[in-house]
C-alpha cells in the first residue's frame, strides 16, 4: 500500500540494503539533523514517521531536531505526522527528579508540544503519537537495564523495582501499530496511541521462567 523513503547515513550499509531488499523502499541519504536533509525528505513524501535515537543523540538535541523536523513536515506539506514518543516519566512522577530519565523526558515533552500545536494545525497536517515503552525481547538481551545473569546456574534479574512493574512493548508488535496511525489518519489524529502488551513484575517474569525451564 505504501512507498516508503528511509533517512540513513549511509545509503551502502547492510541495514539500509536490507530495507530495499524488501521492496517498495528507498534510501535518502542524510542525517535527521540537517534541514535540507528534512525538507528533501519530506517534500517527496505524504506522510513522517519521525523517531530520533536519544540515546545516540542525548536530551538536548533530540528536542530542537524533533520540533524543526514537525515544522518543517509543516512548511514541506506532509499531510500526517507521526512521532515516535516515549512516556514524559518526569511529569508521571510529579516532577521528582529521583525519576528523571532523559530519553524518556526529552520525548515526552515534545510529544506533548506536538499535540498542543496539533490543536491549532490540525487542518493543516495531521499529527499522532505512538508512545511505547521498554521492548520485552530487552529482558533477554545484552546491555540492558534488565539485562539476566547467570549466578551460580540460576538465570537472575536484579531489577530494582520493588513492587512496581515494567510497561513492556513488544518490539514486532509495533510496525502494526505504527501502519494503522497512517492507515486511520482521520481517527488518528490528535491521538496519542500509548501500547503495551503487560505491566510485567520481574518477580512474575522469574517464576514463569522457572516454571517453563
Amino acid at each position: 500500500k505504501y512507498s516508503v523513503l528511509a533517512l540513513s547515513r549511509d545509503t551502502n550499509s547492510a541495514r539500509a540494503r536490507s530495507l530495499v531488499d524488501i521492496g517498495n523502499v528507498s534510501i535518502l541519504e542524510g542525517t535527521f539533523a540537517d534541514e535540507a536533509n528534512l525538507r528533501a525528505g519530506f517534500r517527496a513524501c505524504d506522510g513522517a514517521f519521525v523517531n530520533i535515537d536519544g540515546f545516540n543523540t542525548g536530551e538536548k538535541t533530540e528536542m530542537y531536531w524533533a520540533i524543526r523536523a514537525y515544522e518543517i513536515a509543516l512548511e514541506e506539506g506532509i499531510k500526517f505526522f507521526v512521532y515516535g514518543n516515549l512516556d514524559y516519566t518526569l511529569k508521571k512522577a510529579g516532577y521528582d527528579s529521583r525519576f528523571r530519565t532523559g530519553h524518556y523526558d526529552g520525548k515526552g515533552r515534545i510529544g506533548e508540544w506536538i499535540l498542543s500545536q496539533n490543536q491549532v494545525n490540525g487542518d493543516r497536517m495531521g499529527a499522532a503519537l505512538f508512545t511505547s515503552g521498554p521492548y520485552m525481547e530487552m529482558a533477554f538481551s545484552s546491555r540492558t537495564p534488565m539485562t539476566p545473569t547467570v549466578e551460580h546456574g540460576v538465570i537472575t534479574w536484579r531489577v530494582p523495582l520493588g513492587d512496581g512493574a515494567v510497561v513492556h512493548v513488544a518490539l514486532e508488535d509495533c510496525g502494526y501499530y505504527v501502519r494503522w496511525l497512517f492507515d486511520n489518519p482521520e481517527r488518528a489524529n490528535g491521538m496519542n496511541l500509548e501500547v503495551a502488551i503487560e505491566h510485567v513484575r520481574y518477580t512474575d517474569l522469574a517464576a514463569e521462567f522457572e516454571r517453563v525451564t
